[in-house]
C-alpha cells in the first residue's frame, strides 16, 4: 500500500519540512505538496470553505486503497465534514499538534478525528487532552525527536567568536523561529523592563527567525526602548546556522502565549544539547520541563514573572538532570511511523 505524505502546514519553512524528509525514508512513501492560494478571503465562512475544498482536493490526489497522511491536520478540522470522510476509500491519518481551548473547536476536532483511521500526537499532555475529550480511536503517541546532527558543528567558544559575540555578554538567551504572535516575542522583550541593569548588561538576546507578526521596525524599537544587548537575524536560516544558534545559547526562552498549545522544535534541540529552558506554565512544554528536569516555568503571558525566572537562571547555580528520553530518538521516530502505517494496512 502506498503512503502519501501531505505537507499541509501553513508554514513552508517550519518543522514540517524535516518531518517530511524523515518520513520519506520509509519505503512506499511519497510526497504531495500543498499550495495555499493568496485569495482565500478573510471571513470565517470563506476560510472554512477553502479548507474543506483543499482537504478533498488533496485527498483525491491519493489513489484509492492507499494511506493519506496529513502532516498538519490542525489546518483542516474546523471545517465540518459530515459523513463524507467515512465514505473515503483511503486510510486517512493526521498529525495533530494542538488541542483547542474553545469548546466549539473541540466539538469540531472530535467530529473530524473520530472519522479518521488514526491520529498522531507528539506529547503525552496532548494525548491526554484528546482522550479526555472523547477522542480515543487510534490516537498514537510518537515523541518528537531532534532531526539534527551536531557532530560537525563547532564548539560554543569558536561560534561566539565567529558571530562577534563580546565576552562581556556572558549569557546568551535565544528566541528562535518565526516571530508569530502566539510565540510571544513581545512578552520576552518586555520582560527586560523588570530585569536589573546589572544582570541585563551580562545578557545578549539572540533573536533568529523569519519576520511574521512582529516586523523588524517594531522589534528594533522595542529592543532600543529597554536597552537590550541583542543579535537580531530576521530571516530563514539553514540547518547549519540553526544548529550554530542552538550551540551558542545558554538559556532557551519560549515565551509562548496560552494560545500556543503545540510542540516546539527549539525546545527539543535545547533538551538534546542540555540547555536550560524557560517555558510558560500550564502547557505541554511545562509538562516536559518537569518530566525531564530541564528548566523553569513562568506564569503565562506575564513579563514580570518571566523576568524573575531569567534572573534566577542568570544568577543561581542549577543542577538540572536533563533526563534523556530514549524513545524520542530519530530512528525510533521513523520506526514508530512504520508501525502505524503497517497497522493501517
Amino acid at each position: 500500500m502506498n503512503i502519501n505524505l501531505i505537507d499541509s502546514s501553513p508554514d513552508p519553512f517550519g518543522h514540517n519540512v524535516v518531518y517530511m524528509n524523515a518520513l520519506l525514508k520509509i519505503q512506499g512513501t511519497s510526497k504531495i505538496d500543498y499550495f495555499i492560494p493568496s485569495n482565500i478571503g478573510s471571513g470565517m465562512l470563506s476560510i472554512i470553505y477553502h479548507r474543506y475544498n483543499s482537504f478533498f482536493k488533496l485527498l483525491h490526489q491519493v489513489p484509492e486503497q492507499s494511506i493519506a497522511h496529513f502532516l498538519y491536520g490542525d489546518f483542516f478540522y474546523i471545517a465540518p465534514y459530515i459523513g463524507k470522510l467515512e465514505s473515503s476509500k483511503r486510510k486517512i491519518i493526521a498529525t495533530m499538534h494542538k488541542f483547542p481551548e474553545q469548546r466549539a473547536k473541540q466539538i469540531l476536532l472530535k467530529n473530524f478525528c473520530n472519522k479518521l483511521s488514526g491520529i498522531i500526537v507528539h506529547s503525552e499532555f496532548i494525548q491526554e487532552q484528546y482522550f479526555k475529550s472523547g477522542i480515543t480511536k487510534n490516537v498514537f503517541l510518537v515523541p518528537y525527536p531532534s532531526f539534527y546532527d551536531y557532530s560537525h558543528i563547532a564548539e560554543k567558544k569558536q561560534l561566539r567568536e565567529k558571530y562577534n559575540i563580546s565576552p562581556k555578554n556572558a549569557i546568551v538567551i535565544s528566541a528562535l523561529g518565526g516571530t508569530r504572535y502566539d510565540k510571544g516575542l513581545d512578552i520576552l522583550i518586555e520582560s527586560f523592563r523588570f530585569i536589573s541593569e546589572a544582570i541585563k548588561q551580562k545578557i545578549l538576546l539572540n533573536i533568529v527567525g523569519r519576520p511574521e507578526h512582529f516586523d523588524e521596525a517594531y522589534i528594533r524599537e522595542s529592543l532600543d526602548k529597554y536597552h537590550i544587548n541583542n543579535r537580531l537575524v530576521l530571516k530563514g536560516v539553514s540547518d547549519k546556522e540553526f544548529m550554530e544558534n542552538i550551540r551558542i545559547t545558554d538559556i532557551m526562552a519560549l515565551p509562548y502565549r496560552k494560545s500556543f498549545s503545540g510542540n516546539s522544535g527549539p525546545m527539543t534541540e535545547a533538551m538534546v544539547n542540555e540547555i536550560p529552558l524557560i517555558v510558560p506554565g500550564s502547557s505541554t512544554l511545562e509538562n516536559l520541563v518537569k518530566k525531564y528536569d530541564i528548566g523553569l516555568s513562568f506564569h503565562p503571558e506575564d513579563p514580570a514573572d518571566l523576568a524573575k525566572k531569567i534572573e534566577v537562571l542568570c544568577t543561581e547555580k542549577h543542577y538540572f538532570r536533563f533526563i534523556k528520553d530514549e524513545g524520542s530518538d530519530i530512528r525510533n521516530f521513523i520506526k514508530s511511523h512504520e508501525m502505524i502505517y503497517s497497522r493501517m494496512i
